[in-house]
This record gives C-alpha cells, structure tokens and sequence, in this order.
C-alpha cells in the first residue's frame, strides 16, 4: 500500500515538472501569436525540454495506474491535485513565469469534448475594478450532476488581492483574514 501513495507523489511530481518544461520549451519557440501555428510541435519537438516533458508525462501516467492497482481513486486523485504545488515550486525556483496574466482570456474554464475534441471556454472569472484582469482565477472544478442534475458543476473563485474576515479560532497574527472567493454552482449544457 506504500508504494502506491509513493507511486502517486511520484506521479504529481512528474506532471508537475512536465507542465513547466513543456510551458518553457514552447515560449521558447518566440511565436506569441494566439493563431493555432501547426508547425508549433514539430519546433518544440527540437527542445530537450520538451521532450523530457513528454517523457516525465509517461513516467507520470505509468506511477499512476501502479498506484490505481493498490489505492482507491479519490486517494490517487487527491496526491495526484499536489502537481499544481510542483508547478508553482519549480515556476518560482526558475523565475519563470506560465501563461499570460492580466489577459482577459486568463483564468477561464474551458470544456475539452473528447468525441470532438474540441476545446471551448464555459466561463471566465469576471474581476472588478480596481483589479485587473488575471487577479482572480477558478480552480477546483467538481463535477456535480450526481447531486445537482446534468450540466450542473462546482467551481471556486480565487480572489486574489481582496481580503476577507475567515470563521474560525485566530492562532496566529492575520490567520483570521484571508483572501475572498466564492463556491459556485454552473451549469454548463451538453456536458
């Protein structure tokens, strides 16, 4: 049972690490247009980065069906969601940085349909001003139609930079203030 939660940090760690080098590699291309290019594989296959990301993602996908053999699935998926702290570790080690905030295309959520595979955006964190565009994000899309009824999903809204008072005990100087956000109900039809 060990090596199957060890199986599943491997696996975050490895996904982690391949987000950032294959986000690197394909900067590092020098293209910034936002028109579909479909010479951009060929150029980042020429990176070893991105190669290597491809690799770590197979290393990744291998350690999480071994861990899928010996542990439950929730159990998998929740060491699987620490890939997101590799990213953020490694994108702050390198001074690198992913995506392009302040975008107003930044922070949505997109719903990949595998029939088609096409890719669309279904919602967008609508930041108010002063704040600009990029400062708040959703994370942790849940998918509710068990609860809810078809269509229906649980996401959050990350409010970065506005602060609010938290319930709770105050141990610690500020850990009753924390950042604002929302839990949200969406529907999203034919998914």
């Amino acid at each position: 049972m060990w090596w199957g939660l060890a199986c599943a940090l491997f696996a975050a760690a490895a996904f982690g690490a391949a987000s950032v080098l294959q986000a690197i590699a394909s900067r590092a291309t020098g293209r910034g247009s936002r028109v579909v290019d479909p010479w951009l594989l060929v150029r980042v296959l020429r990176q070893w980065r991105f190669v290597a990301g491809v690799g770590l993602d197979a290393l990744g996908a291998l350690a999480q069906l071994l861990a899928l053999r010996v542990l439950p699935l929730f159990v998998v998926q929740t060491a699987l969601a620490a890939s997101l702290a590799v990213t953020a570790i490694l994108v702050r080690l390198l001074g690198t940085v992913l995506g392009r905030p302040n975008d107003p295309g930044y922070g949505r959520v997109l719903v990949y349909d595998i029939k088609s595979g096409s890719l669309k955006p279904v919602a967008r964190p609508n930041t108010t001003p002063p704040l600009r565009p990029g400062e708040w994000e959703s994370s942790g899309v849940i998918n509710a139609q068990t609860f809810l009824g078809e269509g229906w999903w649980l996401m959050d809204i990350q409010a970065h930079r506005q602060l609010a008072p938290q319930p709770g005990v105050s141990l610690l100087p500020n850990s009753s203030i924390g950042e604002d956000g929302q839990l949200l109900a969406v529907y999203i039809p034919n998914t």
